[in-house]
């Protein structure tokens, strides 16, 4: 279909000669019809813009023919009835069936003309929209595709980096078991634990159902209780209690906050409560209000360690980390509680 067809259905030749001549100047490919069967067939030949229909033919009458074809708002053409018979009845039954206007011969030139042309200009817009909606949907459908891949790719990444983090966490396992130094041995389940907590995170992401974001309760939850069973900690000697917001991060934030947590829990398991005592250790990650800053705290119960280690941090290589971690957040680190037991990172999501 091009935009400048027109296909006139009529039975008077010199009605149809009238129409080529106050069309002529308009530039539109015209096609002719005698009857509205003939008209049917070079409808389907041609494609036309638009159709002018007389209503009284031989064969097949205009309305006769408008029952047969499809003049929804999504047709091929519009169509202009131009007629010198038809009741109010004809009227109504006409636009019923969708037609765009209706004309009665003897007809005004002028009126004619800018009608055709108001017509065609409507269709012509209708057919760029109709091209420019496919061609949206083919975009649509191709960054859907593409999305998808992404996913797949990024799947198979987290997927891979966790699989090859394990591997080297089995690998250092093997190597601690020929190792007969304490102090040496327990270096070897540090740096194990912190690979460990690196490949969770990335499992999470791998089975989350947002690449880009991952549920840091449910992570922290994981985290907490695999540090627990690394200690062998009876629940009854010490209670690690999580409160986390629903809160997601990304990969760049949630690698740094786990490797914190990590590092801080180890320290209070092993050194804390090294005596057997009872305590309390929290873990809180919460947004804070009106802002789009978020705070993570882990704190003990009953005693100060966490600033004592801090203190000597440049002895403590776990404290250390949590001061380089917090700068990777961009994040600012200070004390917290009324006892200063805890540590407390500021961050942006």
């Amino acid at each position: 279909m091009t935009w400048k067809s027109i296909l006139v259905i009529d039975d008077e030749e010199i009605m149809r000669e009238l129409i080529s001549d106050t069309l002529e100047e308009e530039d539109y490919e015209i096609y002719w019809a005698g009857d509205g069967k003939e008209g049917m067939e070079m409808a389907k030949k041609h494609n036309p813009s638009l159709i002018i229909l007389d209503l009284k033919m031989p064969v097949m009458n205009g309305i006769e023919m408008l029952e047969s074809i499809d003049l929804s708002p999504a047709s091929q053409f519009a169509v202009i009835v131009l007629t010198g018979h038809g009741y109010d009845e004809d009227i109504k039954r006409c636009f019923h069936l969708g037609v765009c206007a209706f004309l009665r011969k003897p007809f005004n030139v002028y009126e004619f003309k800018g009608l055709v042309r108001c017509t065609m200009l409507t269709k012509q817009y209708e057919e760029l929209q109709r091209k420019s909606n496919e061609k949206l949907t083919l975009l649509n459908t191709q960054l859907s595709e593409s999305v998808r891949e992404r996913e797949i790719l990024l799947k198979e990444i987290h997927h891979r980096v966790k699989n090859n983090l394990q591997v080297i966490s089995s690998l250092l396992y093997l190597q601690s078991e020929e190792i007969g130094d304490a102090q040496t041995l327990e270096l070897f389940e540090a740096n194990r634990s912190r690979i460990h907590t690196m490949a969770t995170v990335h499992d999470f992401f791998y089975h989350s159902g947002d690449l880009g974001k991952v549920d840091f309760k449910e992570y922290t939850d994981t985290l907490v209780k695999t540090l627990l069973g690394s200690y062998k900690m009876r629940p009854l000697t010490i209670d690690v209690k999580t409160d986390i917001q629903d809160v997601f991060l990304d990969i760049v934030k949630a690698i740094p906050c786990g490797l914190i947590i990590n590092e801080l829990i180890t320290v209070l398991l092993k050194h804390a409560h090294s005596n057997g005592s009872h305590g309390e250790i929290l873990v809180s990650l919460q947004q804070l209000h009106d802002s789009d800053k978020i705070k993570l705290i882990v704190s003990d119960s009953g005693i100060n360690f966490l600033k004592t280690r801090k203190c000597q941090k440049e002895k403590d290589l776990a404290m250390q980390l949590v001061e380089v971690l917090a700068r990777q957040l961009n994040g600012t680190t200070d004390f917290c509680g009324s006892d200063e037991s805890g540590i407390s990172i500021v961050f942006g999501k």
